[in-house]
């Protein structure tokens, strides 16, 4: 903890006071996963957002608020390349031959857009007349 915290301190993202005050009160919480917060760790879901798992716990504790923000910045951190392979897998099923870029493109921000909004594309009924 101590690594990362002079890092974070070091690019500049929080003030030498801020790392020293999060390093003070790390052990706090984990102090508490056992008796104040012990039915919140028991109830955790692997599926849950890490993030909205950790406010439960940091966020709103005026001592805790330095700590609050070296997590929010860990957990907001790339988690590798899944993101940018997971477009390849669906540019890949998007192809056939002879396909033109414009196509593509076309045909991935028509794909993004019906994912991102959540729509079920085997409900939609069309609107002519």
């Amino acid at each position: 903890m101590k690594d990362l915290l002079q890092i974070v301190h070091e690019l500049g993202h929080m003030s030498s006071a801020e790392a020293d005050d999060a390093l003070e009160t790390f052990s706090e919480p984990c102090g508490l996963a056992q008796t104040k917060f012990k039915k919140l760790f028991a109830n955790f879901d692997r599926t849950d957002q890490n993030l909205v798992f950790y406010s439960k716990i940091l966020a709103g504790d005026g001592k805790q608020a330095a700590l609050w923000k070296v997590v929010r910045m860990v957990l907001t951190l790339s988690h590798g390349q899944a993101s940018v392979e997971s477009g390849f897998s669906i540019n890949k099923e998007l192809l056939t031959e002879n396909m033109e870029e414009e196509t593509i493109v076309a045909q991935r921000i028509v794909f993004d857009a019906v994912r991102l909004s959540d729509m079920d594309v085997t409900k939609m009924t069309s609107r002519r007349k």
